[in-house]
């Protein structure tokens, strides 16, 4: 029993070492839109200057990103700027990234939400249709303020104004909340909303403590998590874990079978014989089932299970376990026209009580 378990453990452990070495194996580059709220509350307008802690760990996450990637950062305050598409390639390419950053200042009078949205989606759309085999991943950062200007006060933030045009997408979206407490039900609430209208892989990360952490480390480890997440929702069926572990489950509780039916085939019961050419012979009885086989040969030489030295049939004859109507039989496999039974017709499957003679000798075959 103890075999059985460790041989289930096994497969197990396999079947999820396979799911999760295909998560990794189907690793898609990545188009990154990394947003920045420029607005003036983001350099302490009303509270606490953030944008230099901002612009000082994003270098270490841009230095994180793989080859083959590409990030298009995009500003917004009253106006929403995006920069120019950098794929990486190169060193210099990251370099080239950092110097925007270097670029970005807080100035903004007017925190247009909608106006990002609406831009950054948009853009992911293109990102998306130029290569339907990238992931899109949006990054925002922002305070959680919606202050539009005056002139677009009837815009105030709604998803559910652009939502029909962009439903349906499995872009990656993090909001990385540096706002207070207050703000954090404004930011519950655009999540929802993303997350519902938009993808389905929307995620707030709360940056209020450890900025520097959040950005350099955890947002990067995010996002693979929910890349992995979402190549295990994708994949085909058949290679989800959870099906790979149906799959061998049933086939060991199939190779348990197949090994209890074959631990079953063994030859069973008892064979008397005697030499049909003595007048007093002496009957000799084997206990078959001590014999512990599947196949007991009988025959003169010494190979034989069962050794008969003056039996004189060249051939062994053989006593073979088989499944005969649902249940285990003992077959009689002998040469053609050498064996003759005393009790009934001729047959190879053996009954209890059935006699037969070979050569010079009588058996005797006693079931169970």
């Amino acid at each position: 029993m103890k075999a059985k378990y460790t041989l289930f453990n096994v497969i197990i452990v396999c079947a999820l070492c396979i799911g999760l070495c295909n998560a990794g194996a189907f690793a898609k580059s990545k188009d990154l839109l990394l947003v920045i709220d420029t607005s003036l509350s983001m350099a302490g307008y009303g509270g606490k200057n953030i944008m230099p802690l901002v612009k000082q760990s994003l270098p270490k996450f841009i230095d994180q990103l793989d080859d083959n990637d590409s990030l298009t950062l995009v500003t917004f305050d009253t106006e929403v700027k995006i920069y120019p598409t950098v794929y990486i390639k190169h060193k210099s390419n990251k370099d080239i990234l950092n110097k925007y950053i270097s670029m970005v200042e807080a100035g903004g009078k007017w925190t247009y939400t909608m106006a990002m949205m609406a831009a950054v989606f948009d853009k992911a759309r293109k990102l998306q249709a130029e290569d339907p085999d990238r992931e899109q991943v949006i990054i925002v950062i922002t305070d959680a303020i919606d202050d539009p200007p005056p002139y677009a006060r009837a815009h105030r933030y709604d998803v559910k104004k652009i939502a029909k045009q962009y439903s349906g997408n499995e872009w990656f979206i993090f909001f990385v909340n540096l706002g207070q407490m207050q703000k954090d039900s404004h930011i519950a609430k655009v999540q929802k909303e993303v997350k519902e209208n938009i993808s389905q892989y929307t995620k707030v990360i709360d940056a209020r403590e450890g900025l520097d952490k959040v950005i350099t480390q955890d947002l990067k480890k995010d996002i693979d998590t929910m890349a992995k997440v979402k190549e295990i929702n994708t994949r085909p069926f058949y290679m989800h874990p959870i099906f790979i572990i149906v799959v061998a489950i049933v086939l060991l509780i199939i190779l348990l079978l197949l090994l209890r039916r074959a631990a079953q085939l063994k030859v069973r019961g008892a064979l008397e014989y005697w030499n049909n050419d003595l007048l007093e012979p002496t009957i000799e009885k084997v206990n078959l089932t001590a014999k512990n086989s599947r196949t007991i040969s009988i025959g003169k030489d010494s190979h034989n299970l069962i050794r008969i030295h003056d039996f004189t049939l060249r051939t062994p004859i053989l006593l073979k376990a088989v499944w005969f109507d649902k249940a285990v039989k003992c077959q009689l496999i002998a040469p053609e026209n050498t064996v003759q039974f005393v009790n009934r017709d001729a047959g190879d499957i053996l009954n209890d009580g059935d006699i037969f003679k070979i050569a010079n000798y009588t058996f005797k075959y006693y079931e169970g």
